[in-house]
């Protein structure tokens, strides 16, 4: 970080600028009434002699001379009446002719930038007008820079927005220097980093939803443009922009492209538009981009869900599930005295992919299989999802109603997905009313029928949708489909759960990591499912679903193959012990399945699910407090101790709100685990008495059996250790 600048600033202190608030999706924006659109300019500015600038004079017909000003121009924040906020400090600088954009707080340089990456021209003609910041690029681009009033004295927003202003601009792009500070957010990636910028290397690619088990290198299922940064700035990106992001050499590139296969039905003239925010930390930072970006949970899933593990059919019976081993599987579950909540009957159980509905052959008596279930205490779900096969019944359906998302030639645009062949599905277009509603009422039809209590909503990821889609509904960004398809699925709230997002934070549904995969490391193994659900949080998803413990078992060439890896009990062990103080467990390879697992986990295992369950009401409140609040649950050490660098680098630990440290052991064999105890008085939560003085590394024993926690002295959480 550095403090102070080399180059002269020019101060504004007039009004607002007014950009419509349909381009950003700001909230709780206070703006001041807009001068006349049609009142006459005054006479342009002389600048003051020591600004470094360039005057270029244009005469029109040997009458009109039009003067441009280019100098480096600087931005405050004002409140209300027009006053600089000197509680802030906060400033942005931008110089067009060198193409630089530099943002300061309290007298410090927080974010460097560079704009107008792709423009070939270099002769901007600059409006030097009210409070904002307007500069043409002649047949390129225009760009206005300007601030927005926040009702946070010590906070500063400032907007960023690129206009095409030819068709032949089909490329837009800023980058921004990510060296100087620890950044977070973004999106769940297949081999996450944290901070960003500890693996910050990443072509540009379509900032869209992607299956990350088909593709590795996409951007996850769960998605949101915004950035934080742990010197207390935040990038948001506006929800509708065709937005392309890369990480190089230490730097973020925000690129707007006009790319027919990533956004088909964008259309209009190409806009790149941003915030940039800033406050004193991130924890400040934080508040300001949940009260600005972000909407509040409207509710809660059901609290079961927090207090007991949900069990799922996938893992242990892959698509071979029947009645017979359903009722099996629950039986199981209460002989070998687990606890439950859920059990969803995943793959497998319908006639056709597509059709909601038990097939005969596997389940004789469907309904009065589910009415044995709810005797013994379970809720039932099933798992659903967009597609539907060309064989299905739903097809043909959706078909005759024109249900499906179009291809290229405005015909239903056939796709495949992991249970179909080449080309033989078809996705439900949730952006026409009307298909969502017929998507509801089968549900409800399945719902009343059979009696499952509500489901588990797959897919829904635009990679899944054909090349070249086209919607019902213009929607410029796909992300708008994934949230349509979350919005569906909060219809059948609180037991539901999805795994897709996009400025959805506000649905009281469960939100499911990506599948993991059966190994320790941050290549999609347990490591990375901490780092998943950390980022998850900060994205503002409170009630994130931790992926299934122990992974998916998946034989690498046939995912309907379960292999258990070498060394599989301790890490089988140590999942469940990670997900103990999470906001969810959810179980799917059986504890006592004799085929991966020695019968000496069972103890371990019943121990973390004893846990979850004597944290279960503590995690209750937690679930509560984010309705109010919009805070996560689950929450990164920086958010105790926002301006120590070093709980700004852990990524192998999180906090179960504010008072419970958790270090779930990530390697193998490991028995000494090393931790960090950001400030504070922290006791062991094995024993209920030993205390721990933080701001500090150590080193704790950890046999397989253990989990290492720790509670903050006198906290409500000190209530709940043994």
């Amino acid at each position: 970080m550095e403090s102070g600048d080399d180059e002269a600033l020019i101060s504004k202190e007039n009004e607002d600028p007014k950009e419509d608030d349909a381009k950003t999706n700001v909230k709780n924006v206070k703006k001041k009434d807009e001068p006349a659109v049609d009142e006459a300019p005054g006479p342009p500015k002389k600048p003051a002699p020591s600004k470094r600038c360039l005057i270029a004079a244009v005469t029109v017909l040997g009458i009109v001379a039009i003067v441009a000003v280019i100098c480096a121009y600087t931005l405050e924040p004002r409140d209300d009446d027009g006053n600089v906020d000197g509680a802030g400090d906060s400033r942005l600088k931008i110089d067009e002719l060198a193409r630089r954009l530099v943002v300061s707080h309290n007298g410090a340089i927080v974010l460097r930038g560079r704009i107008g990456r792709d423009l070939r021209t270099n002769d901007p003609i600059v409006d030097d007008a009210s409070d904002r910041r307007n500069a043409t690029w002649t047949g390129e681009a225009n760009l206005v820079v300007d601030r927005v009033n926040m009702s946070d004295a010590r906070a500063a927003c400032f907007r960023v927005h690129w206009t095409a202003t030819t068709r032949e601009t089909t490329s837009l792009a800023d980058s921004y220097d990510l060296s100087e500070a620890n950044w977070y957010g973004g999106a769940e990636t297949h081999k996450p980093a944290w901070p960003l910028e500890t693996n910050a290397s990443r072509p540009a690619g379509a900032f869209t939803s992607g299956d990350l088990y088909s593709n590795p290198s996409a951007y996850g299922s769960v998605l949101q443009p915004i950035w934080l940064s742990s010197v207390g700035v935040v990038i948001a990106v506006n929800r509708t922009v065709p937005l392309f992001v890369g990480f190089d050499g230490g730097s973020m590139r925000l690129e707007a492209r006009l790319d027919p296969l990533a956004y088909p039905n964008y259309e209009g003239i190409l806009e790149l538009s941003y915030m940039l925010c800033v406050h004193d930390d991130l924890r400040a930072l934080y508040d300001l981009v949940v009260e600005t970006f972000f909407e509040r949970p409207t509710g809660t899933p059901d609290q079961s869900l927090f207090e007991r593990p949900i069990w799922s059919t996938w893992a242990e019976y892959k698509s071979n599930v029947n009645e017979t081993n359903v009722l099996q599987f629950a039986d199981d579950i209460i002989r070998y005295n687990f606890s439950f909540s859920n059990i969803e009957i995943d793959d497998g159980y319908s006639s056709h992919y597509g059709d909601f509905d038990f097939d005969s052959a596997k389940f004789p008596n469907a309904s009065r299989m589910i009415e044995t279930l709810h005797s013994k205490g379970f809720n039932v779900t099933t798992w659903v999802h967009p597609f539907a096969n060309v064989d299905s019944q739903a097809f043909k359906e959706g078909l005759e109603s024109q249900y499906w998302v179009k291809g290229s030639r405005e015909t239903v645009g056939l796709v495949s997905w992991w249970n179909s062949q080449s080309s033989a599905a078809a996705v439900l277009d949730v952006t026409n009313p009307e298909a969502a509603a017929w998507f509801i009422e089968r549900l409800e039809k399945m719902r009343s029928h059979y009696g499952v209590d509500s489901f588990k909503f797959d897919g829904a990821e635009v990679s899944f949708l054909p090349d070249v889609f086209s919607f019902d509904q213009m929607v410029g960004n796909p992300g708008e489909y994934s949230a349509m398809y979350a919005d569906v699925a909060a219809r059948f709230a609180p037991l539901a759960e999805v795994r897709v997002g996009y400025f959805t934070q506000h649905l009281p549904l469960l939100v499911r990591v990506m599948d993991k995969d059966s190994r320790w490391d941050l290549d999609n193994g347990l490591h990375a499912l901490v780092v998943s659900v950390l980022t998850l949080s900060v994205m503002g998803y409170p009630f994130v679903l931790p992926d299934m413990i122990g992974g998916n078992a998946y034989d690498p060439d046939d995912f309907r193959k379960t292999v258990c890896p070498s060394g599989y009990d301790e890490l089988f062990v140590r999942w469940a012990q990670a997900t103990a103080l999470m906001p969810a467990m959810q179980f799917s390879l059986a504890p006592w399945n004799s085929r991966c697992l020695d019968s000496s986990v069972l103890d371990p295992v019943r121990k973390a699910v004893q846990l979850h369950e004597r944290f279960g009401s503590y995690i209750v409140d937690l679930a509560k407090e984010s309705a109010l609040t919009g805070y996560p649950i689950v929450r990164p050490l920086w958010w105790i101790a926002p301006t120590d660098p070093q709980a700004q680098l852990v990524n192998d630990q999180f906090l179960l709100g504010d008072d419970v440290l958790v270090a779930p052991v990530i390697r193998p064999k490991e028995t000494i685990r090393t931790l960090y105890l950001p400030a504070g008085t922290w006791i062991d939560g094995n024993d209920g008495t030993t205390p721990f003085e933080g701001q500090k590394e150590i080193h704790y024993k950890a046999p397989t059996e253990l989990l290492p926690f720790f509670v903050r002295k006198d906290s409500k959480a000190a209530s709940l250790v043994t």
